[in-house]
């Protein structure tokens, strides 16, 4: 395994391997990661031929693409380092990061300063901080002047990706699934949206109210979870995680909608999705009370019980719903047993979505798939869903294949 790879590098690189094979490739996209730093000092140090497979090389962000390349041979990314292969196949933005009155951080792209004092209003104010006689400042001297604490870079989009996938077609040999399996049957995909309920929508206004300065033109950040991304897709999913508790909404318009598939889908098995632990606790408990058997498989339970629960959800006729994180069982597991399955929510990265997908669409799948996203309407998640479909759109013309997560939309 990878994390292996991390402690037994020179035991490895001791050994005489005639060739190295890198499964689930996209697993050391991310130059930094140790795993990754470990696979390519074993494959520089051995200098044997190597094979890259992946499902999803989709990278969150382009650079992960210098990694694979980087494996394959040194010097195969055309770039002499990182920074150099960033310049010229990011697109980046510069932010400023600010602190506000109340000693919160906003980040603010920093060709719009201007703009920024102009949209944003101070908490319980009616007007604007430029309005207000607010200004920006490195080193500020009066009160009216908000500091700039640091700046950075960050990737707002690929640039260049002609020449990225000429790169790859001198690289890498792409076989679509339904080239391979030409039997495999198709897969539909549906939105059904849900509207939140007025106790949600005043706790969704209040939180873009509290930290408009924050979210406006801020990219997505979902490392934190107390981050006003992390609550507005709590809020959307019927939950608010505070410092030591977990409120949850009186009506849970997301429930009910789940409850209305699983009566329309009849005797067949679900895989039902979900990168949100509180949420699955919820639907848990809710399918307990229904007495609806299900299993449930998170991060937190081990490799070996994996095994033994995707067995009990093939093998029990009365086990209907495979309840899970796409992060923790998204990757390896064969649930071909059923043809339908639910994301409840989405997380932000496109590789996780489409492995955890094709966990039902693969060899030995007998009927069409369905692929149904709940998502709750005027949020964050349909925002997340075009980000998705957008970095697997830029994967897709890397790579020269069409791209996915389109579909009909049910109301």
């Amino acid at each position: 395994s990878y994390d292996t790879a991390v402690i037994l590098k020179e035991n490895l690189c001791s050994l005489p391997f005639s060739a190295i094979i890198i499964d689930e490739a996209s697993e050391v996209k991310y130059i930094t990661a140790q795993k990754t730093k470990a696979i390519h000092y074993i494959v520089n140090t051995l200098n044997v031929p190597r094979f890259l497979l992946s499902g999803t090389p989709s990278t969150t962000h382009v650079s992960g693409y210098y990694s694979l390349y980087e494996l394959l041979g040194q010097g195969c990314s055309g770039a002499p380092t990182l920074f150099h292969f960033k310049q010229t196949y990011e697109e980046q933005a510069k932010f400023f990061v600010a602190e506000l009155p109340d000693k919160r951080q906003a980040h603010i792209y920093a060709d719009g300063l201007q703009r920024w004092l102009t949209k944003n209003y101070p908490v319980n104010s009616t007007l604007s901080y430029l309005d207000l006689g607010y200004s920006l400042a490195a080193q500020p001297n009066n009160p009216k002047q908000l500091k700039l604490l640091r700046t950075y870079f960050k990737q707002t989009g690929v640039k260049n990706l002609v020449n990225l996938a000429n790169i790859t077609s001198g690289l890498a040999y792409v076989l679509k699934k339904e080239e391979v399996l030409q039997e495999l049957p198709p897969k539909t995909y549906i939105k059904r949206y849900i509207e939140l309920t007025k106790e949600q929508k005043e706790a969704y206004d209040s939180l873009i109210d509290l930290n408009r300065a924050i979210i406006n033109n801020t990219p997505f950040n979902f490392h934190n979870m107390n981050s006003p991304h992390c609550k507005l897709l709590q809020v959307a999913n019927g939950f608010l995680m505070k410092e030591n508790t977990t409120e949850y909404f009186k009506t849970q318009p997301k429930l009910q909608e789940l409850l209305k598939i699983i009566e329309e889908s009849g005797s067949q098995k679900i895989v039902l999705w979900s990168p949100l632990l509180k949420q699955i606790a919820q639907i848990s408990e809710m399918l307990n009370k229904q007495q609806i058997e299900h299993i449930t498989i998170t991060g937190e339970v081990p490799a070996t019980k994996r095994i033994e629960l995707v067995n009990t959800f093939w093998n029990n006729s009365n086990c209907k719903v495979f309840l899970a994180n796409p992060a923790a069982a998204g990757l390896g597991l064969n649930l071909q047993v059923a043809h339908l399955e639910i994301y409840m929510s989405n997380w932000y990265r496109p590789d996780i979505r489409m492995q955890s997908e094709d966990r039902l669409h693969r060899k030995g799948q007998s009927n069409a798939v369905t692929v149904i996203d709940i998502i709750a309407k005027n949020t964050l998640e349909t925002k997340i869903l075009n980000s998705l479909q957008k970095s697997i759109n830029i994967e897709n013309q890397i790579l020269g294949v069409e791209a996915c997560l389109s579909g009909e939309e049910n109301s």
